[in-house]
């Protein structure tokens, strides 16, 4: 049996939007960008669609220095490179916590202002301190538990004939 990549999906920031790509940098955490950034509360508790459906409506395209954020009409710019932390939160993610640095407040206040309430755009300290909880040598930043997520179409088109509206 061959197998095939059809589409191919980066989501930069934990639980918001995706961006289609041609193509992927494999990394030692998985797809470059991918899930490398996550959105905590001010007690460091992760925010995935689960408990905030809105995350989804967030719009993000690659720019060449970082991605750009857009929610209605108003968009932010991230960059890849870590210019100014605000320092250290201790962020939690499935029960766990891990050292992780807060981007710059301009950032992470534009984050508050969109979804009313106050959060931290936050990225990981060492990319060496999350591991996969069935694979102890695999390194991840924040998927939930694997470096690569694949969904095959069968299963997709399983999952959109139970549903009112398909999802992609």
């Amino acid at each position: 049996m061959k197998y095939r990549i059809t589409e191919l999906y980066l989501h930069p920031i934990k639980s918001l939007g995706r961006i289609a790509v041609n193509k992927a940098k494999l990394t030692n955490t998985g797809l470059a960008y991918d899930r490398f950034w996550m959105l905590v509360d001010e007690k460091g508790q992760f925010i995935t669609q689960r408990t905030m459906p809105m995350l989804a409506l967030f719009k993000l395209e690659f720019s060449p220095t970082g991605i750009r954020v857009q929610y209605d009409s108003s968009e932010i710019e991230i960059p890849f490179v870590h210019h100014n932390s605000e320092g250290e939160i201790l962020s939690t993610i499935w029960g766990k916590s891990y050292k992780t640095l807060k981007e710059n407040a301009k950032i992470s206040a534009w984050f508050s202002e969109q979804l009313e309430q106050n959060v931290f755009l936050v990225r990981m300290q060492d990319e060496r301190s999350r591991h996969a909880e069935k694979h102890a040598d695999a390194q991840i930043l924040f998927p939930d538990g694997a470096q690569y997520l694949i969904l095959g179409e069968a299963s997709l088109k399983n999952l959109n004939d139970k549903l009112d509206v398909a999802i992609g």
